[in-house]
């Protein structure tokens, strides 16, 4: 079983990858996901630098604004 911070951060790239999530603009911030998610900040950070270290967004996001998506 994965840690449910890896879980997350699938889902993640996979609304990235869909679209629901806009190349250029702001991830919602840690509190908007871990709402929307049903789980704690702390996954969804852990979850947020998997993204990261994947390429997939921009270092230095905050917790009150979200990552910004990398174009290309």
């Amino acid at each position: 079983m994965k840690p449910r911070y890896a879980e997350l951060a699938e889902q993640l790239i996979q609304a990235i990858g869909d679209g629901t999530f806009q190349v250029g603009s702001a991830l919602p911030s840690e509190v908007d996901l871990s709402v929307q998610y049903g789980v704690s900040r702390a996954t969804v950070r852990s979850a947020l630098e998997r993204v990261q270290e994947l390429g997939l967004s921009q270092e230095g996001f905050a917790q009150e604004f979200g990552p910004h998506l990398r174009d290309g």
